[in-house]
């Protein structure tokens, strides 16, 4: 064989691996987002009052005792955060200057704080199904 020829086989199949990796990626994203109970969420970690700071893109998904968020820049079939409905508590609400019905909520779940933002659907939906919690589940410790 020619090396043009291997180096040609080389390159296909890179481009090949490329493809299927993307088409993964974005089945994954169509997936996670058509489960019932999904939303639209960015995150980030830490108390920062910047609201300029990097906020990474993702999916939130209610769970029965807890919110489980993907990363949309990840191939994990597991969730990158996991916050339990228990202790999961939003601090503060803010509407994002220039973005028209989207969120800034701080949150904090045990010690950990960090802030989402979400439109205001979803925030309604987030305040509802910690709401809506039985009695005996927000007390728990």
């Amino acid at each position: 064989m020619s090396p043009v020829y291997v180096a040609f086989i080389v390159l296909v199949s890179l481009l090949a691996l490329a493809v299927i990796v993307a088409a993964g990626a974005v089945y994954r994203v169509r997936a996670l987002a058509r489960r019932v109970g999904s939303f639209p969420c960015h995150y980030r970690t830490g108390r920062t009052t910047d609201l300029g700071a990097q906020f990474a893109p993702g999916i939130a998904h209610y769970a029965s005792d807890g919110i489980e968020w993907y990363s949309v820049w990840s191939l994990r079939p597991y969730p990158r955060r996991r916050w339990n409905r228990q202790c999961l508590t939003v601090r503060e609400r803010t509407d994002l200057p220039g973005r028209d019905g989207v969120f800034l909520v701080r949150c904090t779940c045990k010690d950990t704080e960090f802030d989402l933002t979400m439109s205001q659907a979803a925030y309604a939906g987030l305040c509802s199904w910690l709401e809506a919690a039985p009695p005996a589940a927000r007390f728990i410790v």
